[in-house]
């Protein structure tokens, strides 16, 4: 998938190899050293995804670092926990590269996230394990029934026949959606609409996560997009999906932007 963190810093490096650079600097400042920059001009937020207003990443050959200051260390932490995990799901969901996104989702939990990305790591990797069929799925899977034994995952695990995308208490967990959602509750929409654009035609016809697609995309639009642009792609779910949840939310949001 293009535009996600990995290939960006690898794009960097690429540049650096040709350029026999063994290190680079990426600052948050703007070249006029303003804190304060532009969207388009967040080269730090564009290659790490770190919303805050003070930090640099140094990037060497094999590995980055980043450097904040103290009122930043837990953002930090939780922006890069959920590009882990972002990247543990694409490689497992798009790239079917199971030791990268295994490595990503391990090192994820290592670095003691946010307490909401625990349960979905843990059962991404019971499934990695599982199709590997490496005997670790047990341990991940027996993790998931002692301590989450009410969760959707534990009901899966238990009962395979069960859609995880049926389950209410899970809106966002169907798998190759959450990605999508994440990327849009971490402000990158056209990263999201990318995204959406390359997912939409893998999906079996008729899929209800069709419609959820196209209203995420919808809202993305909205974000960075005129106002014209935002209605006119509220329509088209409206129009669309009529009759689902999606398209009637889409057709209220339209009436109340045409007042």
């Amino acid at each position: 998938m293009k535009n996600t963190y990995s290939s960006r810093l690898q794009a960097v490096r690429n540049k650096m190899a040709k350029l026999n650079l063994d290190a680079f600097i990426v600052p948050h400042e703007d070249q006029y050293l303003l804190e304060e920059v532009a969207e388009y001009n967040n080269r730090l937020k564009w290659l790490s995804g770190f919303t805050g207003t003070a930090g640099v990443v140094v990037i060497l050959k094999n590995r980055a670092i980043m450097f904040v200051d103290g009122r930043y260390q837990v953002q930090v932490a939780e922006q890069v926990n959920n590009a882990l995990f972002e990247l543990g799901l694409i490689y497992k969901e798009q790239f079917k590269n199971r030791p990268k996104s295994i490595k990503n989702l391990e090192r994820l939990l290592a670095s003691k996230p946010n307490k909401e990305l625990i349960l979905p790591a843990n059962y991404h990797l019971y499934q990695l394990y599982l199709l590997s069929e490496n005997t670790k799925a047990a341990q991940y899977k027996n993790l998931i029934l002692n301590s989450y034994s009410d969760s959707p995952f534990a009901k899966i695990i238990l009962n395979p026949e069960i859609e995880l995308s049926k389950e209410k208490e899970v809106d966002e967990d169907s798998e190759v959606y959450e990605i999508a959602y994440r990327l849009y509750k971490d402000d990158f929409f056209e990263d999201v609409i990318c995204f959406i654009d390359m997912t939409i035609p893998t999906l079996e016809e008729g899929s209800i996560l069709m419609s959820k697609f196209e209203l995420l995309k919808a809202y993305a639009i909205g974000k960075y997009q005129n106002k014209d642009s935002y209605i006119a792609a509220l329509e088209k779910v409206a129009v669309d999906y009529s009759q689902t949840e999606q398209g009637k939310k889409a057709l209220e949001i339209m009436k109340r932007l045409k007042k």
